[in-house]
């Protein structure tokens, strides 16, 4: 037979499969048969489990050790050299976009193992809080609220598990619109044989892959309907398709005996339903959260089956971040007036030494005028708190070998900014002018009229 269809492939299309490069597997085959197989055709015999498409081909049970590598992909993306330099926000920006995405191919093909969704989630967990392995006391929020949607107070990543069930959903509808695949006619005549896809019990000597699709059943099952149409794909009696859908759970034959065969004085409202007879084929949509009939999508499903939580006005939160930039704000201009503090004598500035508040009231008055002294104000609180905030990021990302600088440090690299900043002027020529001039070791050249 595979002879057979070799040679006419070869005949039709003139290509010519090389057999010598061809693999054969064998899966609960007789010795016997094997061999006959093997001396007709030259296939080397292979092994399982093996890579087709870039996902393990196994004949039992997908486990741990078969998803390894995928397992080792996303831990080798998380320990690049460059994430140690992101942000919280690039660090999400990378579990949202990278990490909860390099798991959707194989997501889409198998159900996942616990321990696998487990492992990633753990990897990104430790990512996201610690930059590298989750440690004690670092997350801030449970994981379960974090996979929360913004809109609910979360941060929008979505949960593996879940999403592993909404991209396993696409294969049920597949199988239930009558998809034009290879796959979906085995299994409508192998599997289901002749049965509906909500029918079939889930017993008995089921393979593997087989089982978890019917194990998702229960929770894909509220939200796919049907428009009935001609009846072709649909089925009255198992889909969703009305508000007593499925029907044989509300109308079931002993009722209907009992009745006489005649269910219209029990159930006279069925016979009032608008089935949409005259199309040419059933059509099947998504219900969402919200009860709305939509085309199916994979965000869809996913957004109907998570985990639902009460919406949060993100007022409060967007004043509490404003204030917590303001905050930082305020910190870094509290350390740039200690720096004029200590450089006194450069600002030239007569306020309290001791009295933050009137050192602040001194500091905005004076940077509200149009002098010289006022540009100095500016320049040496703008270039403190620049360099303040350069520090405090390079102490908190920098590797261990980088030296701190001490603040008599600090001072004179803020100083040579302001000396350089200030030369880049000109000044016009008056007593307090040559005085700055003296102070800052600046050129007279910088003065008109000299």
């Amino acid at each position: 037979m595979i002879s057979h269809v070799s040679k006419f492939f070869k005949n039709t299309s003139g290509l010519a499969p090389s057999l010598p490069k061809s693999t054969a597997y064998f899966c609960n085959v007789l010795n016997h048969v094997q061999l006959s197989i093997l001396n007709v055709l030259p296939f080397v015999e292979g092994r399982l489990p093996v890579k087709y498409l870039g996902v393990p081909l196994v004949s039992t049970r997908l486990t741990y050790q078969d998803c390894i590598v995928l397992v080792e992909r996303v831990r080798n993306r998380v320990l690049d050299w460059k994430n140690k330099f992101l942000s919280f926000a690039g660090r999400l920006q990378i579990v949202q976009s990278v990490l909860s995405s390099m798991h959707v191919y194989w997501a889409s093909v198998f159900i996942l193992p616990a321990k696998v969704i487990q492992k990633i989630e753990k990897i990104m967990r430790g990512f996201l809080w610690s930059q590298g392995t989750l440690q004690k006391g670092k997350a801030k929020v449970a994981w379960e609220v974090v996979c929360l949607p913004k809109t609910k107070g979360g941060l929008g990543i979505r949960r593996l598990d879940i999403f592993n069930i909404a991209l396993m959903s696409s294969h049920i509808r597949s199988i239930l619109t009558l998809k034009e695949s290879l796959w979906v006619r085995w299994v409508h005549t192998y599997k289901l044989k002749g049965q509906g896809f909500w029918a079939i019990p889930l017993r008995g000597n089921l393979s593997w892959s087989w089982r978890k699709l019917l194990q998702i059943r229960p929770v894909v099952r509220p939200f796919f309907w049907f428009k009935v149409g001609n009846g072709e794909i649909a089925n009255a009696w198992h889909d969703n398709w009305c508000d007593y859908s499925p029907l044989l759970n509300t109308v079931t034959p002993r009722i209907i005996h009992n009745a006489g065969y005649t269910c219209y004085p029990k159930f006279h409202i069925l016979f009032l339903m608008v089935l949409g007879i005259g199309l040419l084929s059933g059509i099947l949509f998504w219900k969402n959260a919200q009860g709305c009939l939509v085309d199916y999508s994979v965000v869809g499903v996913w957004d109907s089956i998570r985990t639902r939580d009460d919406p949060v006005r993100w007022v409060l939160c967007f004043v509490l971040y404003v204030l917590c930039k303001l905050i930082r704000m305020l910190i870094c201009f509290s350390n740039a007036l200690i720096l004029i503090k200590f450089g006194r004598g450069l600002v030239c500035i007569p306020f309290s030494v001791s009295v933050w508040d009137v050192l602040i009231e001194d500091v905005i008055l004076l940077a509200r005028k149009k002098n010289a002294d006022s540009l100095i104000v500016r320049l040496v609180v703008s270039a403190s708190t620049y360099f303040i905030c350069k520090e405090k990021n390079e102490r908190l990302f920098a590797t261990s070998t980088k030296k701190k600088r001490s603040a008599q440090q600090l001072i004179q690299v803020i100083v040579t900014t302001v000396r350089l900043k200030l030369m880049t002027f000109r000044f016009k020529q008056n007593s307090r002018v040559r005085h700055l001039f003296d102070i800052w070791k600046l050129p007279t050249t910088l003065v008109n009229g000299v």
